[in-house]
């Protein structure tokens, strides 16, 4: 709240909830600079009483606001309760006490809304989890979740990541079994040449279990 005399105009923040941004108080000497200095804190300020009252929230229905059970909910799939740790600031990428990244949990279990929402929040799309070294295109095609995979192609992923053993995304699907997503990474482009530590690239492991299917999409060898 403010008042004003004939020199000033004095302004408060409210008492509660606590705001850091906006002073206790601040003396402005117009309306005009009044408007300018609500205009420049409001939106700081909306978002530090938002993430306040979310953690309010949280305090309310867990025994402990730790990342871990930030990374518990994405894995169940509550859109709800990932959307409140969000609202409180939790890191969208920090990787959990399993070497995880909150969106390469959503991967692995096919969540595609709680993808979708740790994207927009700023989830790294080509972020690397380090219990497989794969990025969440690799999870994708590792599980054969074909919408999943679908949207982060859309997005831009890389497709030319590879684990710790060499694999991409499109050696994981194929060796994996997950043809229909093998064939949407060769549409969007993935080399069928690249291959693992092993020497093996998905075009080997088409010939070796004699995919069809897969080796009618590969271009032939020059």
């Amino acid at each position: 709240m403010f008042y004003q005399d004939k020199d000033r105009v004095i302004v408060f923040s409210p008492a509660y909830p606590p705001v850091s941004r906006f002073p206790a108080c601040r003396r402005v000497s117009s309306i005009e600079e009044l408007a300018a200095l609500i205009k420049a804190e409001l939106p700081l300020w909306e978002k530090e009483i938002k993430e306040h009252m979310a953690m309010q929230n949280l305090t309310g229905r867990l025994q402990q606001n730790s990342h871990q059970d930030f990374v518990s909910v994405v894995c169940s799939g509550d859109r709800f309760m990932t959307g409140v740790f969000l609202e409180a600031g939790f890191d969208v990428n920090r990787l959990s006490s399993e070497n995880t990244s909150p969106l390469a949990a959503a991967t692995r279990k096919g969540h595609f809304e709680i993808v979708r929402i740790l994207l927009e929040a700023g989830a790294d799309l080509n972020g690397i989890s380090e219990d497989r070294g794969h990025s969440p295109l690799m999870d994708a095609a590792a599980e054969g979740h074909r919408d999943i995979l679908e949207f982060f192609i859309g997005k831009g992923a890389d497709l030319t990541c590879q684990n710790k053993n060499g694999q991409s995304a499109l050696v994981l699907a194929t060796g994996n079994g997950h043809y229909e997503c093998a064939a949407v990474l060769l549409d969007a482009g993935a080399d069928c040449d690249q291959s693992d530590s092993m020497g093996l690239s998905a075009r080997k492991y088409a010939e070796l279990y004699k995919i069809r299917s897969l080796l009618e999409k590969m271009p032939s060898r020059e």
